[in-house]
């Protein structure tokens, strides 16, 4: 699959789930599926995909991510991590 069409079929997904902080975590579960790495990242104090280090145009997605799921520190990333079981895949 063309990344540029996972992207976007994982940014569909938020869509249909309204945009809020259901929507992102449902992208995140799908980046999962694809086998994307997402992890907090106290330096830049948002969500980071492993695929930023070579592929540009992520930070914009991860920094809104992060944002509308009310992430500001390691210690709310683990409470929304369970809460919305992103780490199922």
């Amino acid at each position: 699959m063309e990344v540029r069409s996972m992207i976007d079929e994982c940014l569909e997904e938020m869509e249909h789930k309204g945009g809020g902080a259901d929507g992102a975590a449902a992208v995140i579960r799908c980046l999962k599926r694809h086998k994307e790495n997402i992890y907090w990242d106290s330096d830049l104090g948002r969500l980071k995909v492993a695929a930023e280090v070579w592929q540009a145009g992520w930070e914009d997605i991860m920094r809104d991510l992060t944002e509308k799921l009310g992430i500001s520190d390691r210690e709310s990333y683990i409470r929304v991590k369970n809460r919305y079981n992103l780490t199922m895949y």
